[in-house]
């Protein structure tokens, strides 16, 4: 008679950890920040840019590292060489860019 129950409390508990996660990440807000620099390359299988990048006030020291790109048009718009502004959207340790526009200036 117990064994239903219990598996029943089992199930509960698991959709009730669950929704926490879910609400939990859901709940952490998407922050922006600006990024000026250079794509050295380019990952179409990961749609990622490596980017050396000066300092992105409010976030990090400049450096080079790879970045997501969130959209597959803009991706397709870049090339190895390619001075860039974008948007660096942040939510928790995830991130990404949107918002890239070729520049002339560093």
């Amino acid at each position: 008679m117990w064994h239903p129950f219990i598996k029943l409390l089992a199930v509960v508990g698991l959709l009730f950890v669950a929704t926490a996660c879910a609400t939990r990440e859901k709940a952490i807000p998407e922050k922006h920040y600006q990024l000026s620099g250079v794509v050295l390359s380019l990952n179409a299988r990961d749609q990622t840019a490596n980017i050396k990048h000066g300092p992105i006030e409010g976030w990090m020291e400049g450096m080079t590292m790879d970045y997501p790109i969130r959209s597959k048009q803009e991706f397709d718009r870049l090339h190895a060489g390619d001075k860039i502004t974008a948007t660096v959207n942040v939510r928790g340790t995830d991130y990404d860019l949107t918002d890239i526009r070729k520049s002339t200036a560093q």
